[in-house]
């Protein structure tokens, strides 16, 4: 191994793992890992020309991963635009009057859904014109109160 090849190898490895380290920035969370064809969806994102990434994990872990995401973009100025079952929309206003989209979208890697099984979490980063007002939070809880019993 050429002594170049070899400081490349131990660059990577020493890099942190940054989810879209350009257009997002968020540091990859244990139990996640860069998921290499996203059941086929990599392919399809890839030839959109937009920031995409996506990150496997387990069913078991997929939504609390998914949540702390959103807590993490959040802490960087990302809002709550919206969403539903599996997918949320964030906003992001820029500095030059513009705003980003940033969609996070969770999902089971099969039908069975047993807590070992595959799961991944998809995020895209995409231009949206103007910023609509924000979501109130609370319309985006993880886990919806219970009546008293």
């Amino acid at each position: 191994m050429s002594v170049l090849a070899l400081m490349a190898a131990l660059a990577v490895q020493t890099t942190p793992a940054v989810v879209l380290p350009e257009a997002l920035g968020l540091p990859m969370l244990d139990g996640t890992t860069r998921s290499a064809e996203c059941m086929g969806l990599r392919e399809r994102f890839e030839g959109l020309g937009k920031p995409f990434d996506c990150l496997a994990t387990t069913v078991a872990l997929g939504n609390e991963r998914a949540f702390q995401y959103i807590e993490a973009a959040k802490a960087r100025g990302w809002q709550d635009a919206g969403g539903a079952a599996n997918a949320l929309m964030m906003i992001r206003p820029l500095d030059d009057g513009g705003c980003q989209r940033l969609s996070i979208a969770a999902f089971p890697g099969t039908e069975a859904m047993a807590p070992g099984d595959p799961a991944y979490l998809l995020f895209a980063v995409d231009p949206a014109g103007t910023c609509p007002p924000p979501r109130p939070a609370a319309s985006l809880s993880p886990t919806p109160p219970r009546p008293a019993e």
